[in-house]
């Protein structure tokens, strides 16, 4: 089974066939045109907190309701996303009880409600990509439920543009295909992150040739 964070899960439909990277590469620029169109330039973000709890982070979200959490990605990693000006208050009141904090470089307030209604637009530029059955099995990196058919994966990574993903949801439904994990990409971003998730897992870097399967 395999699974992706982000635009990692595009990758990852990619490599079970579901659509070419043709296709994934238009839905970011989908995203990316119907997001300028609708934002003005610098107005919205994200930013994101390690060292609090989804609770302490929900109670300083209650003081701004432009803000909304959308990212899970530990039992205290997480990223919010919405309005740059609220963004900079969230920070500047967490940042005294976290272990780190600060904006990310990105221009939209992905993986939110925020960006909910450009789904139309995007699945409108996307009709001529027709999804095929996954290769291999693939698990949402929305809610770790394993993804029944193309169509299901497919309509799974255009709504990822507006939901929240949650990681140690992710790795559970992972789970379920065995505890050795193998990372895909640059960098080990998410073997560090499923580390801190579950420890009676084992992950590896595949840019790791001593990781390689046998």
């Amino acid at each position: 089974g395999a699974s992706g964070h982000s635009m990692g899960f595009f990758s990852a439909i990619v490599a079970a066939e579901v659509v070419p990277l043709e296709a994934t590469l238009e839905l970011i620029n989908a995203t990316e045109d119907c997001a300028e169109a609708r934002f003005e330039p610098g107005q919205m973000g994200m930013a994101f907190v390690i060292g609090i709890s989804e609770s302490g982070i929900q109670q300083v979200l209650e003081r701004h309701q432009d803000l909304l959490l959308s990212n899970i990605n530990g039992k205290a990693q997480f990223t919010v996303s919405g309005p740059q000006t609220a963004l900079h208050e969230f920070i500047s009141e967490v940042e005294p009880d976290s272990l780190k904090c600060g904006l990310l470089p990105v221009r939209h307030p992905l993986h939110c409600d925020h960006m909910a209604p450009l789904i139309p637009y995007i699945k409108a530029r996307l009709e001529s990509w027709i999804p095929r059955n996954p290769a291999f099995p693939l698990i949402s990196p929305l809610d770790g439920r394993l993804l029944n058919g193309g169509f299901e994966v497919w309509e799974e990574a255009i709504v990822s543009i507006a939901s929240a993903v949650n990681w140690p949801m992710a790795v559970m439904g992972l789970k379920g295909f065995g505890t050795d994990f193998f990372e895909c990409g640059f960098g080990s971003q998410l073997k560090n992150l499923t580390g801190w998730i579950d420890r009676t897992v084992k992950v590896e870097s595949l840019q790791d040739p001593r990781a390689w399967p046998e």
